[in-house]
């Protein structure tokens, strides 16, 4: 299964949601397709809708009716998907979030023991401390996210490729959006790696 039908799996909450903001059928399909298009970055032909909405009728002539409620639609979704696809990507900040627990070592504290040098081991350094110092059961990008916007670190086009990057190093036993674990790998490269780096470098 490719990466990119996994994104687009996990974005259909968010196209259903524009889509369903149109009340007439051609205006949600007009809407289905810019959505379509912008989410595989602009490019490609505009995606054909089957069935009795696919085809065209008398509004559907320049600057007939449909045309023009179409042509709204698609703007509309378009705007939508571009100011709701970083958070798709990138996640959303918890305000409840409390980096500096009382009686643990601060995120704060921690991540300046680690030192990360890259934007996969600063999603390691959060994972790590999320669960392993906060002892959070569930890690998701949204706890991530949170913790670099915290931190000040430079946050990532699209944390959630980020994410996938340390899957694939073998860093993550789990890297989906609503369940990021650290592999014996990704333990082992916080611990020994980063944390004999840093020791040897004071």
């Amino acid at each position: 299964m490719s990466r990119d039908y996994e994104d687009l799996v996990k974005a259909m909450p968010d196209i259903a949601r524009v889509v369903n903001e149109f009340s007439s059928e051609a205006a949600q399909q007009a809407a289905l397709a810019a959505l379509l298009v912008a989410f595989n970055g602009g490019s490609g032909a505009r995606p054909k809708v089957k069935g009795p909405l696919g085809s065209k009728g008398k509004d559907d002539e320049p600057g007939g009716e449909d045309a023009a409620v179409k042509k709204a639609a698609a703007k509309r979704a378009v705007k939508s998907a571009s100011s709701g696809r970083s958070t798709l990507n990138n996640g959303s900040r918890l305000k409840d979030l409390d980096l500096q627990p009382k009686n643990l070592e601060s995120f704060s504290d921690f991540s300046a023991r680690a030192k990360p040098k890259s934007q996969v081991e600063e999603v390691l350094v959060a994972a790590y401390w999320l669960s392993h110092i906060a002892s959070f059961e569930t890690v998701s990008i949204d706890h991530v996210f949170t913790c670099f916007r915290a931190q000040g670190w430079t946050l990532p086009v699209n944390l959630g490729n980020t994410i996938s990057q340390a899957g694939s190093k073998g860093l993550l036993k789990d890297s989906k959006r609503d369940a990021i674990t650290l592999s014996p790998t990704g333990l082992n490269h916080v611990e020994q790696t980063m944390f004999k780096r840093t020791s040897e470098t004071a």
